[in-house]
């Protein structure tokens, strides 16, 4: 276990840090299963749908959702073998800033394009916190949990 500390750091930051750059490289250690984060605050993206708009587009918050899910999720897009060897091919998620979320079609109207920008605000917003994590008792922090496989050693073998 270990906690990513800062003084000019926020909790969204220090979170930030620990998921998108120090998990990663751990996850690559020979050993490593995984690593748990846990503290701090995960930064979302959030979509707050307008109920007049939806009703007068004639658009349901099923349909909503349904746009947002098929526009951002990664799919299994096949395998190209060639000999022994063989590659696993995949499409990602095309979402990755708050105009592209905006961007994405819910339906047609009269020919023209319902984007989630048409029927919703979109923002950064933060996913639900349940619990916290303290270090010493003291004060709020991010914490990594590095798991290690059944068997294996993670430790380097550097000198």
């Amino acid at each position: 276990m270990f906690t990513v500390e800062s003084e000019g750091m926020s909790l969204a930051e220090r979170r930030s840090l620990l998921d998108w750059v120090i998990r990663p490289v751990l996850r690559t250690v020979p050993g490593v299963a995984d690593v748990n984060a846990l503290g701090g605050v995960v930064r979302a993206f959030e979509v707050v749908p307008d109920q007049l708009k939806l009703g007068a587009s004639g658009v349901t918050i099923t349909q909503l959702k349904e746009a947002i899910s098929a526009n951002n999720r990664n799919d299994g897009a096949g395998r190209l073998g060639e000999g022994d060897e063989v590659l696993l091919v995949r499409s990602e998620g095309s979402i990755t800033s708050l105009d592209d979320l905006r961007a994405v079609v819910v339906t047609m109207k009269d020919g023209v394009p319902v984007r989630v920008g048409n029927l919703a605000e979109v923002k950064i917003g933060t996913v639900t916190r349940y619990g916290v994590v303290t270090q010493s008792g003291k004060a709020e922090a991010v914490q990594g949990l590095v798991l290690g496989l059944a068997g294996a050693s993670a430790i380097s073998e550097r000198h």
